[in-house]
């Protein structure tokens, strides 16, 4: 993921096009609520992969360990925990 310069000009539903920061938030925000669903509480069905008998008994993390783990998920931490 990165992070890139501004979000450019929008139309709304009639054709304007809008570039002030809350005017684009707006439309970005109706098109967004339009187009998503709410969620029924329902889960599907989800088939084991493990034995009832396959449990894990001790887990230990460092903060070594924990550092090292999350400057492997974004560049930006690459240098931020050291």
């Amino acid at each position: 993921m990165s992070c890139k310069q501004g979000v450019s000009a929008l139309k709304n539903s009639s054709g304007e096009i809008l570039a002030g920061d809350a005017e684009r938030a707006d439309v970005l925000n109706e098109y967004f609520s339009s187009v998503c669903v709410n969620d029924n509480g329902l889960l599907p069905p989800i088939r084991r992969r493990v034995s009832d008998d396959a449990f894990i008994e001790n887990i230990t993390f460092t903060s070594r360990k924990v550092v090292q783990a999350m400057k492997k998920l974004h560049p930006f931490l690459q240098n931020h925990y050291d």
